[in-house]
């Protein structure tokens, strides 16, 4: 049997496409997952982390907020606009009070309502570790609003969701 050469060449063009799409081409979508992870994972602290590491996690979370923010959690009455530079001091103050933290995302959904803009729904796991050894463990829902700037996306809006408790 005899393949034509044009057969191959299609084919060959499709795997690469596909291939393309799926390893390397990041949606905005998936971009923003990333965005996620990458500021899971600075805003962890590990037991025993210097301070100047911990100083250095607390400002690249920082950047990943933009210039100004809008925090929004009412069940702390918290209602204020914060900068990049408050937003790493307020990163880092609270992470020096713990001796450990873990810090998990999931139910993540993203909604692009625009070019560049997008919505996303996320919930929040904080596992805290006090120099105590008391541990504890809090729960939050966010709706978070994200821009597509030249460094990528940026949250310039979160907001706590208030859930109904059963």
């Amino acid at each position: 049997m005899v393949i034509n050469k044009w057969t191959v060449t299609v084919a060959i063009v499709l795997v690469a496409g596909f291939a393309y799409y799926f390893f390397v081409y990041d949606s905005p979508k998936k971009q923003i997952r990333k965005q996620f992870a990458v500021l899971a994972g600075k805003l962890e602290k590990q037991a025993g982390e210097s301070p100047l590491i911990t100083a250095g996690k607390a400002k690249t979370a920082a950047n990943v907020f933009a210039h100004i923010c809008t925090v929004d959690i009412p069940e702390y009455d918290i209602q204020k606009k914060i900068t990049t530079k408050e937003m790493a001091q307020h990163i880092l103050a609270f992470k020096s009070r713990l001796a450990a933290m873990s810090v998990r995302f999931y139910d993540l959904s993203v909604e692009l309502t625009g070019e560049n803009r997008a919505v996303a729904a996320v919930t929040l796991e904080i596992r805290a570790t006090y120099t105590r050894e008391e541990t504890e463990e809090d729960t939050k829902e966010f709706e978070c609003l994200l821009e597509k700037t030249e460094d990528g996306w940026k949250f310039y809006h979160i907001k706590a969701v208030e859930v109904l408790e059963k």
